[in-house]
């Protein structure tokens, strides 16, 4: 299981963007543990006793979230930030970092640790790779390149996930996952105008005008693509 910490601005995401960040992260990685050291914490609560009535709502808001994560005592060494805090214990622990932090992110790269952030405030991408014992998540950018590694590595099965925006209308996305021993490799797709701007996927109207994904248009595309019939392809939510 792959251990993540979060940092006190990604746990603000959901309600600055209304975008379920656990439900994300284990889009992404499949099981995780979330963590909040103790520092983080105290640094939210600071924030809930804020003069801004709307800093004191999100940050109480965000301290109900901490609930679903687990909370680990840190020291805060004389001279430390907050973040001084969490790009030390990624180190000694070998783990992501859930931020959106720019100078953070810098601090984890030059580290050569995995950082996970918000892009196009819309869904969560990771930067690096992350392992979990000898298994790696590793994303692909290209169809192409995703279409080789099926070939090549001829799993058994391919997990899928459609991912429904809010509001719908305005944003639909794929994402397929590789599962094999040693990594899951991850490809995201998104929107562009009527289909998916990688694999071509074609999108669908409803009476409303939201835009959606048909999961028999994916496991055709899929199975025609490779060549294979009978390789099985799972609604990520159903394995």
């Amino acid at each position: 299981m792959v251990r993540v910490i979060l940092d006190s601005n990604f746990l603000f995401v959901p309600f600055q963007f209304q975008v379920d960040i656990f439900e994300e992260l284990e889009a992404l990685l499949g099981r995780y543990e979330p963590v909040v050291l103790s520092t983080t914490l105290e640094e939210i609560e600071n924030l809930a006793k804020k003069r801004s009535v709307k800093m004191r709502r999100q940050a109480s808001a965000v301290l109900g979230l901490v609930r679903r994560c687990r909370v680990v005592e840190a020291e805060l060494k004389a001279g430390e930030s907050c973040d001084d805090v969490i790009l030390r214990k990624a180190k000694e622990w070998k783990s992501p970092v859930a931020t959106n932090d720019a100078k953070l992110r810098k601090r984890l790269r030059e580290a050569g640790l995995a950082n996970i952030f918000l892009r196009q405030k819309a869904r969560l991408e990771i930067e690096g790779h992350i392992s979990e014992g000898h298994r790696r998540v590793v994303r692909v950018n290209d169809w192409e390149d995703f279409k080789r590694l099926i070939v090549e590595l001829n799993p058994q099965s391919i997990a899928y996930n459609i991912e429904q925006g809010v509001p719908a209308r305005h944003l639909t996305g794929l994402r397929l996952i590789i599962p094999v021993e040693e990594a899951q490799y991850v490809l995201i797709d998104t929107a562009m105008g009527d289909r998916l701007r990688k694999t071509g996927i074609s999108l669908h109207r409803d009476k409303q005008g939201n835009m959606y994904i048909k999961d028999e248009d994916v496991v055709e595309f899929v199975r025609s693509e490779v060549k294979r019939k009978n390789l099985k392809l799972h609604s990520y939510w159903t394995i």
